[in-house]
């Protein structure tokens, strides 16, 4: 076979390393700014036609892509790879300042990040920022992980039985294959966002119950107060259902922990209460 026709994987490995590098960087900083998941998810918002759940994925699958085209890139370039960390070594008393400087900046790095500290800091609170910035542009959803919820559990928190709740859906046109299907689900299916389905599950939001919605916010210190038991008795129910919880956090932290929601752990203490 002809040498210019003859496929070459070590050019290969060179161009592929550097597509994925820049797709990385692109989705990096894509993911550095978008919404929180309570407010993508419940708006269905999207960025050039991709969900954030999308760009998670390019930027995870990407990553795996750039590590294996990077140890094929390594494997092919063995020999001269090998031939200039030699030669580098034998000169490393002549670069011994810049060394040192390089260690230092990897150690301030690790460090400033690990332990959350300025200017550091800095760039994460930014991200956060912006990030939290979409809520003002988007609506968030009245209940945390309302999306995740079934038809039965949003009536729960709002002045509508689940037969009424169902209707009021038949009547809009929006169908529903399932009554346990979640809301993001139904939402999916009928081609609309969650917030819109919403809309018309709860036309007065007013209805939703402030003192159910209010616990996600509160630690399960406070909680424990609220509800007339100590903390520890709170944490030990959490265990028991493979939850790890200190008293100050609040049931919305959990529940992102643990991907479940602020409402499902409430339950879990309140029926574990009960029990008592």
């Amino acid at each position: 076979m002809d040498e210019k026709t003859k496929f070459n994987w070590r050019v290969w490995t060179s161009f592929m390393m550097f597509l994925s590098f820049t797709i990385e960087a692109i989705t990096g900083i894509i993911l550095y700014i978008v919404p929180p998941g309570r407010v993508a998810n419940w708006t269905n918002w999207k960025l050039f036609g991709l969900s954030k759940s999308q760009w998670q994925s390019w930027h995870t699958l990407f990553g795996y892509l750039f590590i294996a085209v990077a140890i094929l890139h390594i494997i092919y370039n063995w020999k001269p790879l090998t031939y200039y960390l030699k030669s580098k070594a034998k000169e490393k008393l002549k670069y011994k300042k810049e060394i040192y400087v390089t260690i230092i900046v990897v150690l301030l790095f690790s460090t400033g990040s690990l332990f959350n500290i300025p200017p550091f800091s800095s760039v994460f609170d930014l991200g956060e920022k912006i990030s939290e910035s979409w809520e003002v542009k988007k609506t968030a959803a009245p209940i945390p992980h309302a999306e995740r919820m079934s038809v039965v559990e949003i009536s729960k928190y709002i002045d509508k039985k689940p037969e009424e709740i169902f209707k009021a859906l038949k009547n809009s046109g929006i169908i529903v294959q399932s009554r346990d299907k979640k809301i993001e689900e139904i939402a999916k299916e009928n081609n609309i966002s969650p917030e819109e389905l919403f809309k018309i599950i709860n036309k007065n939001k007013e209805n939703i119950t402030e003192n159910k919605r209010g616990y996600g916010r509160m630690s399960i210190k406070m909680i424990a107060v609220d509800m007339g038991t100590d903390t520890e008795t709170l944490i030990k129910l959490l265990k028991n259902n493979h939850i790890d919880a200190k008293p100050k956090d609040t049931l919305k932290e959990l529940a992102d922990r643990y991907d479940k929601t602020p409402f499902e752990l409430f339950e879990i203490l309140k029926s574990g209460l009960i029990k008592k």
